[in-house]
């Protein structure tokens, strides 16, 4: 991808998964315009492989994505070189991360690679969301 002197972001599943499902889910435009972004070097986006494996599930299990379609969404993740490996220390950040936000450990693995990464946070997830109120490192999407 392009270089970018842009701001940092790191997406949740909650954000990717919009970019691959129909048109009326709530802040579509946002996540597609995050993406787009990107592309065009507004902004840089790093995430944690764990994306890849939640974004896979997400449309396994979604009604009406067909096997190839799913394919194809996890290819475009490896194509768009957003994903990045998680380490022992956004492990240990992302459990610490969990217990004091009462978050699972997927959820904080997210909140934990941003910090360390010097990211800002983005999710649709409104629970996550709400944990992490007041924390200037996490942009709920429907503000992007």
């Amino acid at each position: 991808m392009t270089s970018s002197a842009g701001p940092c972001f790191t997406l949740d599943a909650s954000v990717v998964v919009k970019w691959f499902v129909k048109r009326n889910e709530p802040d579509h435009a946002a996540a597609l315009r995050l993406r787009e972004d990107y592309r065009q070097g507004r902004n840089e986006i790093r995430c944690p492989d764990l994306l890849g494996y939640e974004v896979a599930n997400v449309l396994r299990y979604k009604a009406g994505i067909r096997e190839d379609a799913a394919l194809d969404a996890v290819r475009s993740l490896f194509l768009l070189e957003i994903l990045q490996p998680v380490d022992e220390e956004i492990m240990a950040e992302a459990v610490r991360l969990a217990r004091r936000y009462d978050l699972s450990v997927y959820d904080a693995v997210y909140v934990g690679f941003a910090r360390l990464r010097a990211c800002r946070l983005v999710s649709a997830d409104r629970r996550v969301c709400e944990k992490l109120s007041g924390a200037a490192d996490v942009l709920p999407l429907d503000q992007y």
